[in-house]
């Protein structure tokens, strides 16, 4: 029998059918809204990844830079360093060598030499160098007689020939004697008065 008004109820299985249909459709909207979430955070989480990644080797950029720096900065002190301590050497070797050149010629020999005289207390200097054809001269400057002459004692006769005694190396007090020195070479001499003093000339 039909009631007006109202249409034919839907049978069970249609029911059912729409029930499941309705639970699928909303497990898949959860299922695409994890899916969806999940991605988002693996996307973010890859980018502060890269981003860390790009921070980390700016760092070490810049330490490799910073190590490079001063490593060439040691180098340049160090070739700068050996520059200077070249340049000293130098410097230490030129001027020392010129000066001590430039001395010796200077004090070495003397066209003119003085050496003064005296009984008691010998010859000074004792040792002279002069230049060949130079002239050493002895000044008396004691009260006794200085007797100079050519060695051996007491016969002077060891540079016979060049500087013969003729007695004119005996000078009082106040009195010089001189003698010309031609021919280079070593000359000792000593006070025939008193032979343990002694001296030198150089002729050179």
């Amino acid at each position: 029998m039909m009631i007006a008004g109202r249409g034919n109820p839907r049978p069970a299985s249609s029911r059912i059918i729409i029930h499941y249909m309705n639970r699928t459709i909303l497990i898949i909207i959860l299922v695409v809204v994890v899916v969806g979430g999940t991605a988002a955070w693996v996307l973010m989480s890859g980018k502060d990844g890269a981003t860390n990644s790009n921070a980390n080797t700016t760092v070490s950029n810049t330490n490799r830079s910073t190590t490079s720096n001063t490593n060439v900065t040691n180098v340049n002190r160090a070739a700068n360093q050996n520059v200077n301590t070249v340049a000293a050497n130098t410097n230490t070797a030129t001027n020392g060598n010129t000066n001590a050149s430039a001395n010796a010629n200077t004090n070495t020999a003397s066209s003119a030499v003085s050496v003064t005289a005296s009984s008691v207390s010998g010859f000074s200097p004792r040792t002279v160098t002069v230049k060949a054809g130079g002239t050493v001269t002895w000044t008396n400057t004691g009260g006794s007689t200085v007797y100079v002459a050519p060695n051996t004692h007491p016969q002077h006769t060891d540079y016979a020939g060049i500087w013969d005694d003729d007695d004119s190396g005996r000078i009082s007090g106040g009195e010089t004697y001189r003698m010309t020195f031609t021919t280079p070479g070593t000359y000792t001499y000593h006070d025939h008065n008193n032979a343990s003093q002694t001296g030198t000339v150089v002729v050179e």
